[in-house]
């Protein structure tokens, strides 16, 4: 049983054998050979916790941009020079996309650039998010090692559930507008994401 399930149920516990019954989790039992205490447990069928729906000023595509020397924009395109942007994509539906695009410029060799992308769905209670992730990419161009370009799949170990706090704020950027903030324990998610 999940915990979702224990949380939605109303059980009435009325027999000192509740924790039989508990543990058998049936609907109706009769307690007999008990001297004065032959009476009927009653447990509410097993309903698990309905899914909250996204909330809607989640839903859109947030992101933000570092760079040094030279600008790269939320799509991936980069002048020379180092920097990287991070996007969330939340649906509706609770389909969600994570990227996170990184380049740097080799001198005498050119540019470095990957892309990692997690796909996967979200699950939101109240303050925290869980980013659910199925599957993941990642993607490298290398200017001075052709040998170290191509896509891989990411591995299981990497695309673990990561529990987030969402909070929206204010956009530093954009006066009058929200910012998404999102607070990774690890880090790897961390920032103030920006309406696209």
């Amino acid at each position: 049983m999940t915990v979702d399930q224990w949380m939605g149920m109303d059980v009435l516990w009325r027999h000192p054998l509740a924790a039989l019954a508990k543990a058998s989790m049936i609907g109706l039992v009769s307690v007999g050979g008990l001297p004065d205490r032959a009476e009927a447990v009653q447990i509410a069928p097993v309903v698990p916790v309905a899914e909250r729906s996204v909330p809607a000023d989640l839903v859109g595509t947030w992101a933000f941009d570092v760079a040094t020397g030279n600008y790269c924009n939320p799509l991936g395109h980069c002048a020379p020079g180092s920097g990287g942007s991070m996007s969330f994509t939340v649906k509706a539906d609770g389909q969600a996309e994570h990227a996170l695009f990184e380049t740097s410029h080799v001198e005498g060799c050119g540019q470095v650039q990957t892309l990692t992308r997690k796909l996967g769905t979200i699950k939101v209670r109240e303050a925290t998010l869980v980013f659910l992730t199925r599957t993941g990419t990642y993607k490298s161009s290398h200017g001075c090692r052709p040998d170290l370009s191509g896509t891989w799949s990411l591995e299981a170990r990497d695309l673990a559930p990561r529990a987030l706090n969402w909070q929206l704020v204010a956009d530093p950027g954009m006066p009058g507008r929200q910012a998404l903030r999102l607070v990774d324990p690890e880090g790897q998610m961390s920032g103030i994401y920006s309406r696209r």
